[in-house]
């Protein structure tokens, strides 16, 4: 098994009910493509696949343009690998907030944090579409949002705002069963507004 189906970049692009994800994203402006696509013969998967690749390196580059907390996004390989900032240090990787061990004081400032976050997120026109405890990461009292491929466009997506629902009920969620006073609705609310 190569490195690539290992880490699971060959399965990311089919992954169960990825078509709310697909949703909106432009597959060319040949209508072979776009047939090939909708009715998913082998050359559909292939475009669906390069195209999926090539998405979370561009929606992790605008992001991080906004000056939201996400590795910085070095390059995009033609193997479909992604090349990002290392967060951790020489002896570990940061891990994800659902691992970390936060104190009280540290779970307020981390919900803060992944609120400013995800607003920017947001302000850059996205939806993570897929934000939880376990797609943040936690490093010397800085939250870190990772795992983008599956980010969609807020205008162009059908689902957009229906995931940024979700997103902002998941993370709440989280949050409030760790006792934080997290208000899901509240949060996503404030992103409705940062979004027009």
């Amino acid at each position: 098994m190569s490195s690539r189906q290992t880490l699971g970049f060959e399965r990311a692009p089919t992954f169960r009910n990825d078509i709310i994800y697909r949703d909106g994203r432009n597959y060319g402006k040949r209508s072979r493509d776009r047939r090939a696509v909708e009715t998913m013969t082998n050359y559909g998967k292939e475009l669906v696949k390069q195209k999926w690749l090539g998405h979370e390196y561009e929606v992790m580059r605008a992001v991080w343009e906004t000056g939201a907390s996400v590795p910085y996004p070095i390059s995009a390989g033609d193997d479909g690998g992604l090349l990002l900032e290392y967060i951790g240090d020489e002896v570990r990787a940061a891990p994800r907030l659902a691992q970390a061990r936060l104190s009280g004081p540290e779970l307020l400032v981390a919900w803060e944090q992944l609120r400013d976050n995800v607003r920017l997120v947001t302000e850059a026109g996205y939806a993570h579409a897929d934000l939880s405890a376990y797609n943040t990461l936690w490093w010397n009292g800085q939250v870190w949002l990772i795992d983008f491929p599956q980010a969609v466009d807020l205008v162009q997506s059908p689902h957009g705002f229906d995931l940024l629902h979700r997103d902002a009920l998941n993370v709440a969620t989280w949050f409030t069963s760790k006792g934080v006073e997290a208000d899901g609705e509240a949060l996503f609310a404030e992103l409705l507004a940062a979004a027009f």
